[in-house]
């Protein structure tokens, strides 16, 4: 049996989501213990990971104790591997809450990939999941959409889209979203035997750039309403809505600040190929406090860089006594999300460390590199083909650029026996 501390490094629920994934895919039984116990606050499952824990069960056949709410341990006992895993056509998931639909999600897709596959599923798997959309701490629709998606497509990834049917979120009014997943399974061949044979893509990003970003996709979901404080910018009505100034001050923030990176990073001054900033999505809510920014950015080697921020994430950097007035402290908070979500933007596109023997910056942004470390391990569970070259070692990944959760996905996927690129 696999035993794990839920307290190791990140200390989150990300180690419980990867490794219930991989305990379903290895079938090795799983223990883990002080769930969540480096987070503040309440420890143990949240209603988000025991939807994922519980889903992942039912899918996969799997034999549960402590699954609970804010149980802080689990027993995850998966079948053996010769059963052939049975497979739905559609699964419907249902939280009770806000909690992140994309948390669950990242539980459940790297077993359906493999298990629709061993099942012999023709056509997308559909996954309808209800909860939060754009929460806090969590991947938001539209960067999964925007960002996840086509990075897994650009490694080899099978077809994968999703769709938001009405979005979530945990301020102001709260509301339950839902979105649809359409997950095509991984390609497989039939042995003589008559077993099915499917393997997972090799994901080595030793060998991917980042390359320079030729275009910046702006996301803004905000309110219509008319904007409160005064503003300078013109505008085809008398006045601006909270939207429209988010939008006009989100790209002057980008011109601004991105003018002074190097032409190998960004360039939005060249002639001959200027980088495009298009506003991607606009979308209006309906309260005060739903306001939500993602800038993506694209590269000439075909990955997205993302950077995104909710306004529940703002700080109102004013002394406290100026904080009573309700419209500038609005107007303080969005200033804030823009400059923000603007400076996060640019920090993940700066190369902050000196190249050196041959190492490089990762090709994706700090949030999708963690996510990745699973797929890298399930890539390398079978035998190179002949000739093939596991990795490269004279050109590696920068792992000074690793995130504690990237660090902590890495720690899950070895105690499991497998194995990484380095």
């Amino acid at each position: 049996m696999i035993t794990l501390n839920g307290q190791t490094l990140e200390g989150g629920g990300q180690i419980l989501r990867n490794a219930i994934a991989l305990a379903a895919l290895t079938n090795q039984p799983l223990s883990i213990h002080s769930i969540r116990g480096s987070r503040p606050g309440k420890k143990g499952l949240k209603a988000s990971h025991l939807a994922a824990v519980q889903s992942l069960a039912e899918i996969s056949n799997t034999v549960v104790e402590g699954a609970k709410l804010r149980s802080e341990t689990l027993s995850f006992y998966p079948p053996a591997p010769t059963d052939i895993p049975h497979v739905k056509q559609e699964y419907s998931i249902k939280l009770d809450t806000p909690g992140s639909v994309f948390l669950v999600f990242q539980a459940l897709y790297p077993y359906l990939l493999r298990a629709g596959a061993l099942a012999g599923v023709e056509g997308p798997i559909r996954v309808d999941i209800t909860g939060g959309t754009n929460v806090t701490f969590s991947p938001s629709f539209d960067y999964v959409q925007q960002v996840l998606v086509p990075n897994l497509k650009t490694l080899g990834f099978p077809e994968l889209s999703v769709e938001v049917q009405k979005r979530g979120w945990m301020t102001g009014p709260v509301e339950l979203g839902t979105v649809r997943c359409l997950i095509d399974p991984l390609p497989s061949t039939t042995k003589p035997d008559g077993s099915v044979d499917c393997r997972f893509p090799p994901v080595d990003l030793n060998k991917y750039r980042r390359g320079i970003i030729t275009k910046i996709d702006i996301t803004v979901l905000a309110p219509d309403d008319e904007v409160p404080w005064p503003t300078t910018e013109p505008s085809k009505h008398d006045k601006l809505t909270i939207r429209e100034y988010i939008e006009q001050e989100t790209i002057t923030a980008l011109h601004n600040n991105l003018n002074d990176l190097p032409p190998q990073i960004i360039n939005l001054e060249d002639p001959q190929s200027p980088t495009l900033i298009n506003i991607h999505t606009s979308e209006r809510t309906h309260h005060q406090t739903l306001i939500y920014v993602l800038l993506v950015g694209h590269t000439t080697t075909g990955f997205r860089i993302g950077r995104d921020f909710l306004l529940s994430d703002a700080k109102d950097p004013r002394p406290k006594s100026k904080k009573c007035d309700k419209d500038s402290h609005q107007h303080a908070l969005v200033k804030n999300l823009i400059e923000s979500c603007v400076a996060d933007f640019e920090n993940e596109l700066w190369n902050q460390y000196d190249w050196f023997d041959g190492r490089h910056q990762p090709c994706v942004d700090e949030y999708m590199r963690d996510q990745l470390v699973i797929f890298e391990a399930l890539g390398r569970l079978y035998p190179s083909k002949e000739g093939e070259k596991d990795e490269d070692e004279d050109s590696l990944e920068d792992e000074r650029y690793w995130s504690l959760h990237t660090k902590t996905a890495r720690w899950v996927c070895k105690e499991f026996g497998l194995k990484l690129n380095r």
